[in-house]
């Protein structure tokens, strides 16, 4: 008798519960892998509270016949401690396709920085595609552990994100 009132209890929930919906899963922000960062226009100053990227350009140049993107910009420390910055940069276009900068650069390599003291940097990346429309630069520091990358947005219309 106690194993049927105990079958009539579990159906009795069973039942019960069957006429709720579950909740969907909540999606997880960002794709897969996505970093955490900082997001802002080539023309303004960014900080990932480590270091700071300002007075940041883009720029054309041909060498021995081949066609390059020149992203610099200036690196301050933001730390009150030395700090010594490698970063490495990809260009992106509007899907999201990638360009590596060229073997050997950054122009100027890695630099070792005082607390706020600053250095130059500059990346090359080799246009092979004249259709390659740039919209974002992405620089993230190599070594001193996981830090915030830099979304450098090249367009009013994406400077936002």
């Amino acid at each position: 008798m106690r194993i049927f009132a105990a079958a009539i209890a579990v159906l009795t929930l069973m039942v019960a519960f069957a006429g709720r919906t579950q909740a969907s899963p909540t999606p997880v922000p960002g794709g897969a892998n996505q970093a955490s960062g900082v997001s802002g226009a080539i023309t303004g100053e960014l900080f990932n509270g480590k270091l700071r990227l300002r007075k940041m350009s883009l720029t054309p140049t041909t060498d021995l016949g081949d066609n390059y993107l020149v992203f610099s910009t200036l690196i301050a420390n933001g730390t009150k401690t030395n700090r010594v910055v490698l970063l490495e940069a990809h260009l992106a276009d509007a899907d999201g396709v990638t360009l590596n900068q060229r073997a050997g650069d950054p122009v100027g390599g890695p630099c070792t920085l005082a607390p706020g003291a600053a250095c130059r940097n500059s990346f090359r990346f080799k246009i092979t595609d004249p259709q390659f429309k740039p919209v974002k630069v992405l620089v993230q520091e190599l070594g001193n552990g996981p830090q915030p990358v830099f979304r450098v947005n090249l367009t009013p219309a994406n400077s936002q994100g």
